[in-house]
């Protein structure tokens, strides 16, 4: 009678927690600042795009972070195409009117190297084009830049001290990176409009506030040959998203320059915390980054990255059970196979299955990732190779008796 009366306390104590915890969830919701930042605005951008963009966001009262390329197209320091007066004006109308938070975007976007224009480059030439850049967009505008977006998200420590040097009090880029030291903040992009929604559902539900930071360019609206991405919305999609963030109770909208000004944390000590938090190894099955929790897509505060550590740790430990059952599967297919005693059929299904595995590791690393299909085809592979290789499971019971 004693222990059924404290299973029942303790089926009675789970049930309580079950229905008070998302109570106390809903109560305590995070608040969540959301960053919209639209990058690749210049002299060869649709300049109908914009405005129509630009008119989305000042009719509903938000703002709007423009990563602006200040020459577009330059080869060394010729200046290439630089804003025209009616860009210039276009973009100077929506600073003046509260609607846009300037940022540069690079010195050219050209690329000096491998998927990057800045990183990599000596200092006195990141120096010209961070300077230069700055300088004419300044011309052009009359505002001066506080933040810096980095093309393709590349740039290494000699960008961050040119950084410093030329007035830049804030770097966004991707989520890694280095940091340096100084007084620079950091905050990266998080997400673009294919999982902007669940980024923020997610944040919302959290403990502590997170910022979402949204990047998308011109043909996630209008289209082009990239508007087959996760990413494109569309104008109708994006009207309705923009009402939806607006219709969240604990959601708020902000530029780069009021985070700046306000208390918030951009320090290079949250960018570390969260840049050891970020990668994921892409043999992980998403449904399980998914059952834990660790897909954020967001800006996590320093505090909360230390929590989701171990969370991580899980993580990896049910993808390695998961291919460790993989693997216990395809030796329990073989193990039968070799009891069936048939051994021309034994001989041939070893021979095709390291056939396959060979074929399955080398389709796999074509690009040197791992994916979750190809591990887990070769797990369930190389049980089979195992159960089916000499001496075999069945060999060694057979040769014990």
């Amino acid at each position: 009678m004693m222990k059924d009366s404290h299973w029942r306390s303790g089926w009675r104590i789970c049930l309580l927690l079950a229905i008070a915890l998302p109570t106390l969830e809903a109560v305590h919701a995070a608040d969540v600042t959301v960053v919209f930042r639209y990058d690749d605005y210049s002299a060869r951008s649709d300049t109908a795009v914009e405005r129509r963009l630009f008119e989305s966001f000042r009719s509903r009262n938000i703002p709007l972070v423009v990563g602006a390329i200040p020459c577009i197209g330059a080869t060394g320091r010729d200046d290439g195409e630089v804003l025209p007066h009616e860009k210039a004006d276009l973009l100077r109308e929506a600073v003046e009117m509260g609607t846009v938070d300037v940022a540069v975007h690079g010195y050219c976007h050209v690329k000096t190297g491998w998927w990057t224009e800045l990183a990599g480059l000596p200092y006195e030439e990141q120096l010209f084009r961070l300077q230069r850049g700055r300088d004419l967009l300044k011309e052009a505008m009359g505002v001066e830049a506080a933040t810096f977006i980095p093309p393709y998200n590349a740039y290494d420590r000699d960008t961050l001290r040119v950084m410093q040097q030329v007035g830049y009090a804030c770097l966004c880029a991707g989520k890694i990176g280095p940091t340096g030291d100084g007084e620079l903040r950091f905050l990266p992009s998080t997400c673009g409009f294919g999982l902007a929604r669940r980024a923020i559902e997610s944040a919302a539900r959290g403990a502590h506030p997170r910022i979402v930071v949204i990047l998308f360019h011109a043909f996630d609206l209008a289209g082009s040959e990239r508007s087959d991405s996760a990413d494109f919305l569309g104008w109708p999609a994006f009207d309705d998203f923009l009402e939806w963030v607006q219709r969240q109770e604990n959601v708020t909208v902000r530029s780069i320059s009021e985070l700046l000004d306000s208390d918030t944390d951009l320090s290079g000590r949250r960018f570390i915390a969260n840049r050891r938090l970020s990668w994921v190894p892409s043999f992980v099955p998403g449904f399980l980054v998914g059952l834990l929790g660790t897909e954020t897509h967001a800006y996590l505060s320093t505090g909360e990255v230390e929590s989701f550590r171990f969370a991580k740790v899980g993580l990896y430990s049910l993808t390695a059970g998961l291919y460790a059952a993989l693997l216990g599967i395809g030796m329990t297919l073989a193990v039968w196979l070799r009891r069936r005693r048939k051994r021309p059929l034994v001989v041939l299904l070893r021979r095709a299955a390291i056939v396959l595995l060979v074929a399955a590791i080398v389709y796999g690393c074509r690009d040197l990732t791992i994916g979750v299909h190809f591990a887990m085809i070769a797990s369930v592979l190389g049980g089979v190779c195992l159960g089916l290789c000499e001496p075999g499971l069945f060999s060694v019971r057979r040769a014990v008796r």
